[in-house]
């Protein structure tokens, strides 16, 4: 999409949700004259411009956390993102999360809640506020995390005899 019309980052966010799923959304977008170029002819990374994560936007519908459960994850997700405010209702991919972080995240969440949690709803609501309601539906229907079964192995089934080994 080439135009001479400037846009805005709300208008090119929502232009690209109506074509991308929400995690595949930049978070940061950063309007440029044209690309810089090596002799080769391909993108020259180091010639971009350094991008400073942008504080997100004011809005009037930020909403504080309510429950000891939300206060914790805004903890989490400040300490994961590096932002220093954040609410309940802001979207963790638009604040600049990704699948790595989203793992982590869930990581952070089992071992303060003790509780699993999928990560698709995290990708489809990726809200603090959402993941809170998850949590407390997990806990209340008494869904612990299963740890793996311990099996003993003993030493004499690990190792190859000489026999079978030298000829």
């Amino acid at each position: 999409m080439v135009s001479s019309e400037a846009v805005s980052q709300s208008e090119l966010r929502a232009r690209l949700r109506q074509r991308l799923p929400e995690y595949m959304l930049p978070a940061v977008v950063v309007q440029l004259s044209e690309l810089p170029l090596t002799s080769n002819g391909k993108l020259d990374r180091q010639k971009l411009p350094a991008v400073a994560r942008q504080e997100r936007e004011v809005r009037a519908s930020y909403v504080a956390a309510r429950t000891p459960v939300e206060e914790t994850l805004v903890s989490v997700w400040k300490e994961l993102l590096g932002i220093a405010e954040l609410g309940v209702e802001d979207n963790f991919f638009d604040l600049g999360g990704h699948s790595l972080l989203v793992t982590r995240l869930m990581s952070r969440v089992r071992d303060a809640f003790s509780v699993d949690i999928p990560l698709r709803p995290l990708y489809e609501q990726p809200t603090i506020a959402k993941l809170a309601e998850l949590i407390e539906q997990s806990k209340s229907n008494g869904h612990e995390p299963q740890a793996p079964a311990i099996v003993t192995v003993s030493r004499s089934s690990r190792r190859m005899k000489r026999s079978s080994v030298a000829q």
